[in-house]
């Protein structure tokens, strides 16, 4: 392994790094938007909001989308960072959005669940729930997946936002759930992983992990991989939640993992970032970078950050 480069950032970022065109957008505490060159790591645009970024963004066909903790969301132009858009929702915004089907789509916490029109984000539809959504939407279909922290998980038509269905878990859910084979898989606080129906809601199986489970699960090679407060980075058959690998990290593992190349790439608290056979659980790989970085990855090449706002590049992968 090789780090190819490396940032500070000013203060401590908890949001997930999104790649896209050659650029690395990552926003931070510090409350500014950074689009790095993701081959040398120098700055391509820098864009200030009005309060921290926690929020992944998202980017389609040239716009990047993201909101911030003073509630509100943005449109950029991904070349540039200059502003397209911005709506004001009165509430927090840590929900990372998704674009579908022309709608930006993401909750605040004020409990509120919006659909807004990409091109000018007038918007289209909205639920008000009024329990902070901390989770991201998850889309399969015509249909999108969010949850609250009161461990209310709400399935909706993506055209207008009827309920389609809702499944009460036993915990606070803080993480966005996975989507496979006709199902949504999330865990929640109350140390339970849930394997949903997506037709209804209902419980296809679930299972006791260790601790509380903030991650994001991956779903890929018929696997559900995700990493725990206990230490571990689990890996369960999705048709039937069996405990297929578990690799102990000896700390807190809050950061979602990302399928590449056959990989399980995840970060933990204890500093490192593995690569992950998602097969066996052999660590084919691992890096010192620092606590519980969140990662993607791009043509061979990881990009993480960390807590603290470091920010890397490691190649090898």
């Amino acid at each position: 392994m090789q780090i190819l480069w490396s940032n500070q950032l000013d203060e401590s970022t908890f949001a997930s790094p999104i790649f896209a065109n050659g650029v690395l957008f990552v926003g931070g505490d510090d409350e500014i938007m950074h689009a790095f060159d993701a081959q040398t790591g120098g700055t391509v645009w820098e864009y200030r909001a009005g309060d921290e970024i926690s929020s992944s963004p998202a980017v389609q066909d040239g716009v990047l989308y993201f909101g911030s903790f003073d509630g509100v969301v943005h449109a950029l132009d991904a070349d540039t960072g200059n502003q397209l858009w911005s709506v004001e929702t009165g509430a927090a915004i840590h929900s990372s959005p998704a674009v579908v089907d022309g709608l930006l789509l993401f909750g605040n916490y004020a409990g509120t669940f919006y659909a807004l029109n990409i091109q000018n984000g007038e918007e289209v539809w909205r639920i008000d729930g009024g329990v902070q959504i901390s989770s991201s939407p998850a889309i399969a279909g015509k249909t999108v997946v969010y949850s609250d922290t009161n461990g209310l998980v709400r399935a909706v038509s993506l055209t207008d936002g009827t309920v389609l269905w809702t499944f009460q878990a036993d915990g606070a859910i803080f993480a966005t759930a996975a989507i496979g084979e006709d199902l949504a898989v999330v865990g929640d606080f109350a140390n339970q992983l849930y394997a949903l129906s997506l037709d209804d809601g209902t419980v296809d199986w679930r299972l006791p992990a260790g601790g509380p489970i903030y991650s994001s699960a991956a779903i890929g090679q018929g696997m559900v991989y995700v990493g725990c407060d206990d230490g571990n980075v689990y890996a369960f058959a999705l048709d039937d939640g069996a405990v297929d690998w578990y690799l102990p990290t000896g700390d807190q593992v809050r950061s979602s993992p990302v399928i590449a190349g056959g990989q399980v790439i995840v970060g933990s608290y204890n500093g490192t970032v593995y690569g992950i056979d998602g097969r066996t659980g052999e660590v084919r790989w691992s890096q010192s970078v620092g606590a519980s970085a969140a990662v993607t990855a791009y043509d061979g090449v990881v990009y993480a950050v960390t807590i603290e706002g470091r920010i890397v590049a490691i190649a090898g992968a």
